[in-house]
């Protein structure tokens, strides 16, 4: 069973030899950050990563390594994460400037990832002002997120060395058989139980009958979002950053596209699925999709199809919580998520029932 107290194993890095030994790497990697006392503060970071504000009396950098203990997957991320920063750097896309990597486990015991810190509030947070108080602002926030995700549609992936980054022959034919596959490797963990996602293997046959064909290969985010974004302070409303390339791929823009806007509420008056950001006020994700469409001439004809493709793969890849919560406190966000992905597999099954395609 997991519980809370195996959670907060304390990684090498946190004590003082492990501090002591990343101030002597950063020193020699990375002089221009500054050579005295390292400062770290916690930010925000997924069950895969963990990320850190570090500062040496220069300027604010960030920290990404794996949470501990590291799995192999998130330290493969890791790794992807910079290449995907390294070749975006010549990019219009808003996102971290990479620093530095490394890839030695003996430093901190795990690989990581040295980037600029953006400037900015992040997009599942409160707003501030002006934004709180302005709802054109806070609207055209998601047009900015929107210009974010087109941007990043557009770039030739074979000019910025990402052309083998990943397998885009029959992205979309495989997808349904992935997300099923790992959704099967949850449900045989002992400690599952006889929980049940009503509509998921629906929404799934659904998917195979609606394929539509891909229209250009791009390098995709895999989980854009309000949670993954950073958004300039002052106004207009611009994107500072897109963050979190851990699960970057290259595949289908059009789901990023999904991913994005199924959170927003529909034309139609239905609401958007979001655990979050309360979207009820937003934009509708109708005229998010035209305004991505007018910006890169694809077509949007089949946004259903990607809208449900979206959740269904996102509740395979977070059911895992489901069985993390065990032992741990009601209020925890493992709970939170655990709770909303019934919700987020209604919604998918909904979205299909009601379309069009």
């Amino acid at each position: 069973m997991t519980t809370v107290r195996e959670e907060q194993k304390v990684p090498p890095w946190a004590v003082a030899a492990g501090v002591a030994a990343l101030e002597h790497w950063l020193s020699a990697n990375t002089p221009a950050l500054g050579k005295g006392k390292l400062y770290l503060t916690p930010l925000a970071g997924g069950s895969s990563a963990s990320v850190l504000r570090a500062d040496r009396g220069v300027a604010p950098f960030v920290i990404r390594t794996a949470a501990w203990p590291p799995r192999a997957d998130s330290t493969r991320a890791l790794e992807r994460e910079a290449k995907v920063l390294r070749g975006l750097a010549p990019t219009s896309v808003p996102h971290p400037r990479l620093l530095c990597s490394c890839e030695d486990t003996d430093i901190i015991g795990a690989p990581f990832v040295v980037m600029e810190y953006v400037e900015g509030w992040a997009g599942a947070s409160p707003p501030p002002e002006p934004f709180a108080s302005d709802p054109a602002l806070l609207h055209a926030t998601a047009f900015a997120l929107v210009d974010g995700l087109a941007e990043l549609a557009l770039v030739d992936v074979e000019s910025i060395g990402l052309s083998n980054f990943g397998r885009p022959e029959n992205f979309l034919e495989r997808q349904v058989d992935r997300w099923r596959g790992l959704m099967a490797e949850h449900r045989e963990h002992p400690e599952y139980g006889d929980r049940t996602l009503p509509g998921f293997d629906e929404v799934g046959e659904w998917l195979r009958v609606k394929t539509p064909s891909m229209q250009r290969v791009s390098l995709i985010h895999g989980d854009a979002s309000y949670s993954n974004v950073i958004f300039n302070n002052d106004a207009p409303a611009r994107l500072a950053a897109i963050i979190d390339w851990e699960i970057a791929t290259l595949g289908d823009p059009l789901l990023d596209l999904g991913r994005a806007l199924y959170p927003f509420p529909s034309r139609d008056g239905s609401a958007g699925y979001s655990l979050a950001v309360d979207h009820s006020g937003y934009p509708v994700r109708e005229s998010l999709a035209e305004h991505y469409a007018a910006r890169t001439g694809l077509s949007i004809a089949a946004l259903d199809y990607y809208l449900v493709l979206s959740m269904f793969k996102l509740a395979a890849l977070i059911e895992f919580n489901h069985v993390k919560r065990l032992g741990m406190p009601k209020a925890s966000m493992a709970h939170r998520i655990a709770d909303f992905i019934p919700q987020l597999v209604e919604g998918a099954y909904d979205i299909a029932r009601r379309s069009r395609l």
